[in-house]
Order: C-alpha cells, then structure tokens, then sequence
C-alpha cells in the first residue's frame, strides 16, 4: 500500500495568513501530478497549490475563506503506484536529450494586449510542468500561464508590464 503524502503551501513569497478562494478538489478524487487543488489569493496575486504527484485525494486540510501560510498542511493524498513508477523511469529517458520548448500564451478569450504583472521565474530556474511562469490580468480576470513541460528557464520574451495576446 502506497504511503501517504503530505501537501504543504510551497513558497508564497513574505506572504502569511493568505485566503483560500477555492478548494478544487475533495476526498476521494484522482488528481494527476501537478493538478491544482486549491486557489490562494494574496493582495497581489492568484496562485494555485499544485499535487506533487498523481494519486486520491484522502483529505483536505483546509476551509474555503480559511487562511493558511508557507508550509501550512492543506491536504493528503495516496500517490499511486503507477506515478512512482513512471517517476523512477523518467530520468532514464529523459538523460542527454535536450530541446527547447517555447511557451506561449493560451487560449485567453476576446482578450487582446493583456498586462504581465508577475514574472514567477527567472533565467536559469527548474520548473515542473504546469507550474506557473508569469501572471496575466485583464479587467475581468487574473490568469497564470503555466510550463507544459517541466526544464531550465533558458529566455524570457516578456517583462513585467509588458501586453500580450493569444499566441504571443
């Protein structure tokens, strides 16, 4: 039987006491590696805390408009047995063979020349696939555009306050 594991809020910056505006998931789900499962809202940015691994959600830790802080318990879950060991073969495969993936905007709608107003990584950082990279806002929303591919950040084509539009 597969341990459980623990899932923590990563890294939030100097935040604490930050509002959890949604919960996406609850006991009993299946979630894949780096689904999210919650919403966090500071006073200047959305984030979403993501599952380290695939697995069954058994239960979660914290309440919708609760306040949680880096390293505060928000669920647990049972990975699954065919995650770890799809995790065990990936650096066999993956070992030497390197290519550069460019990101660009998703699907955002009507919205044209929308504002980057958070650069979530740098040159040189390790992402995970689906971790976000930089935040977009319109009038209507904030949106995050994540990796979809886990690697080295080699080149950012925006800067903070910069506009973009679907495909940029």
């Amino acid at each position: 039987m597969a341990e459980r594991m623990e899932v923590r809020v990563p890294d939030i910056g100097d935040f604490v006491d930050v509002p959890v505006i949604e919960i996406l998931v609850q006991p009993g789900d299946q979630v894949s590696a780096e689904q999210s499962l919650l919403t966090l809202e500071s006073d200047k940015a959305t984030m979403e805390v993501p599952a380290p691994t695939a697995g069954t959600v058994v239960s979660v830790e914290v309440a919708l408009n609760g306040t949680v802080s880096e390293g505060d318990l928000v669920a647990v879950l049972e990975p699954l047995a065919t995650a770890s060991a799809s995790s065990e073969a990936g650096p066999e495969t993956a070992s030497g063979a390197t290519q550069t993936v460019a990101v660009a905007v998703p699907d955002i709608g009507d919205f044209t020349d929308v504002p980057v107003i958070e650069l979530l990584v740098a040159v040189g950082d390790m992402v995970s696939a689906e971790q976000s990279l930089v935040t977009l806002e319109s009038d209507k929303a904030t949106m995050e555009v994540p990796a979809p591919v886990s690697g080295r950040i080699s080149a950012l084509k925006v800067a903070l306050n910069d506009t973009v539009s679907e495909g940029h």
